[in-house]
C-alpha cells in the first residue's frame, strides 16, 4: 500500500518533469506558429538560414524557473496550513490551469503567463511531494521510496520527449519582416496537443491526490496522534516485514511522547522553525553543506538547459532528427536513476 501511495504522489513529480522538458520538443513549433504572433510586436527578430528566433521563446522557457521560485517559497506555508495532501491537490489544479490556458492561447504574452503559472505549481510540487514521501515511508525503505520521486520526474521528461517524437508535427510557413522575401519553415512538435496532454495528466494527479491519506506527521502537527498511529499501523503493516511493524510501533510511541521532549530529542514540528535550525547549525553544518554543494554542482552541470533546449542544441550541431536524440538522452538518464534505486 505504501508503494501505491508513493507512486500516486509521484504523479506530481511526473508532471514536474513533463513541464521541465516541455519546451524542448515544442519551442521551435511555437516560434514558428503564426497564431502566437497576432497582436504581438516582436522585440527582436533575426534570420539565420531557415530559422527565425525570438526573445519571446527564451522568455517562455525561463518563466518556469521564475514561477518555481515563488512556488517553492510559498510551498512550506501551504503544506503546513492546508496539509501535504491538499497542497498537492492545489499544485495539480494550478498545473491543469496553466496547461489549459496554454492550450487555448493565441498570444505570446498569455503563453508566458501560463508558463509562470505552471512554474508556480512546479515549485510547490518539488517541495511537497518529496516531503510527503519522506513522512509516509517506513524507515527501512525511506531512501528507496524517495528515489522514486526523481525517477518519476525523469520519466515525465522522457514522456514529453516521446510525445514530441510520435505525435504529428506542424509545418509553419511565414515571411520574416527582417528577412523579407525569405520563406521560413519551422518543424516542431504539435505543442497544443502536448499542452492538452499536460492538462489531462494534471487533472489525473488532482483526482489521485484527493484519494491519498494525509501524512502522519501532519496529523501529529495538528495534535491528532491517534490518526498518525493509525496510519502507521494500517499502511506500514501491509506487505511489510515484522521489522517495519516494530518500527511503526516505535514511531507511534515517539509521536505520542514528542510533546513532552521539549528542547531535547525530538521537537514538535509546530515549535521548530528557522531560528531553531540556526541554533543547531554546528551539528547540521556538514550534511547541509554537502547537500548544498551537491545541488549547486548539479545545476552548474547544465542539466536543466539540456532538458529545456535539447532539440535546439542537437539542431544547432547538425542533427536531422532532434526528437529521437532527445529520447535517447533521457532514456540514459532514466537508467541512471534506476541504478540509484538499486543502490
Amino acid at each position: 500500500l505504501i508503494l501505491a501511495i508513493t507512486m500516486g504522489s509521484c504523479l506530481g513529480a511526473f508532471i514536474f518533469g513533463y513541464s521541465l522538458g516541455f519546451t524542448s520538443p515544442t519551442l521551435l513549433a511555437m516560434q514558428g506558429d503564426p497564431s502566437l504572433r497576432r497582436g504581438v510586436l516582436f522585440s527582436e527578430e533575426s534570420c539565420h538560414g531557415k530559422t527565425v528566433r525570438s526573445s519571446y521563446g527564451s522568455l517562455f522557457v525561463s518563466m518556469l524557473s521564475l514561477g518555481a521560485v515563488f512556488g517553492s517559497l510559498s510551498s512550506g506555508k501551504f503544506s503546513d496550513t492546508f496539509g501535504r495532501r491538499r497542497a498537492m491537490i492545489l499544485s495539480g489544479i494550478i498545473f491543469a490551469s496553466g496547461y489549459s490556458w496554454l492550450y487555448v492561447t493565441h498570444s505570446w504574452l498569455q503563453a508566458i503567463l501560463s508558463r509562470i503559472l505552471t512554474g508556480f505549481a512546479t515549485g510547490i510540487a518539488s517541495m511537497v511531494v518529496p516531503m510527503y514521501i519522506t513522512e509516509i515511508s517506513p524507515p527501512d525503505y525511506k531512501g528507496a521510496y524517495c528515489v522514486l520521486n526523481q525517477l518519476m520526474m525523469t520519466l515525465g521528461i522522457l514522456t514529453v520527449f516521446v510525445c514530441g517524437a510520435l505525435f504529428p508535427h506542424e509545418l509553419s510557413t511565414y515571411s520574416s519582416s527582417s528577412c523579407e522575401g525569405v520563406e521560413i519553415h519551422t518543424i516542431g512538435a504539435n505543442w497544443r496537443l502536448l499542452a492538452l496532454i499536460g492538462s489531462i495528466i494534471s487533472a489525473i494527479f488532482v483526482v489521485v491526490a484527493a484519494m491519498l491519506p494525509e501524512s502522519p506527521i501532519y496529523h501529529k502537527r495538528l495534535g491528532e496522534e491517534d490518526q498518525a498511529i493509525s496510519f502507521i499501523n494500517t499502511y506500514w503493516g501491509a506487505g511489510e516485514s515484522g521489522r517495519s511493524l516494530r518500527a511503526g510501533a516505535n514511531l507511534g510511541t515517539l509521536l505520542k511522547n514528542s510533546k513532552a521532549t521539549g528542547g531535547e530529542g525530538v521537537t514538535s514540528q509546530s515549535e521548530f522553525g528557522f531560528c531553531d535550525l540556526l541554533r543547531r547549525a554546528s551539528e547540521l553544518y556538514n550534511p547541509m553543506a554537502f547537500a548544498f554543494v551537491l545541488m549547486i554542482l548539479q545545476q552548474w552541470s547544465g542539466v536543466n538547459a539540456v532538458n529545456m533546449y535539447c532539440a535546439q542544441i542537437f539542431q544547432d550541431v547538425g542533427f536531422e532528427n532532434t526528437d529521437q536524440a532527445g529520447v535517447y538522452i533521457m532514456t540514459v538518464q532514466v537508467f541512471g536513476v534506476l541504478l540509484s534505486v538499486y543502490l
